[in-house]
């Protein structure tokens, strides 16, 4: 179960595990043709990479309880063998159009600790920063396991 917002807007800290269907249903609200865009593409991100991931996680504006957030902040841990698959990486660079997509996308993959390193810094560094207010508070990030859907 998603928690409820604190007095910031945010998420309170720590990892929250929930499914992609939670996570549509919670943050498809407040209602507005932004936050409904940022929906429907999330929703379809999802179900394209679904099978080629373990986990993702979900941040930005998305998970606030901002009427017209910027875009979804996502951290994603790739499965080992989709890197194999050139129908699948490309694909997948279509929904690196932030512009188009308002996805915002960190990707790691197992055999790649560079990439790995990268991406939980990032999922460390969604849960202790926000650019809105000085100083940054702390805020929760949510975990979306493939498996549990």
């Amino acid at each position: 179960m998603i928690p409820e917002f604190d007095e910031h807007g945010h998420l309170p800290p720590g990892i929250h595990e929930a499914t992609i269907d939670e996570v549509i249903e919670r943050f498809s609200r407040p209602r507005s043709r932004i936050r409904t865009s940022r929906t429907k593409k999330l929703r379809a991100f999802y179900s394209f990479i679904k099978p080629h991931i373990d986990k993702l996680y979900i941040d930005g504006s998305y998970t606030t309880n901002k009427l017209a957030p910027d875009d979804v902040d996502i951290v994603l841990f790739f499965r080992e063998h989709v890197i194999k698959n050139l129908r699948v990486q490309q694909r997948f660079r279509k929904f690196l159009d932030k512009d188009k997509f308002h996805l915002q996308i960190i990707f790691a993959f197992p055999e790649d600790a560079r990439s790995l390193a990268i991406a939980v810094g990032h999922v460390d560094y969604f849960q202790k920063n926000d650019r809105d207010f000085d100083p940054p508070v702390t805020k929760g990030i949510i975990l979306v396991r493939s498996n549990n859907d």
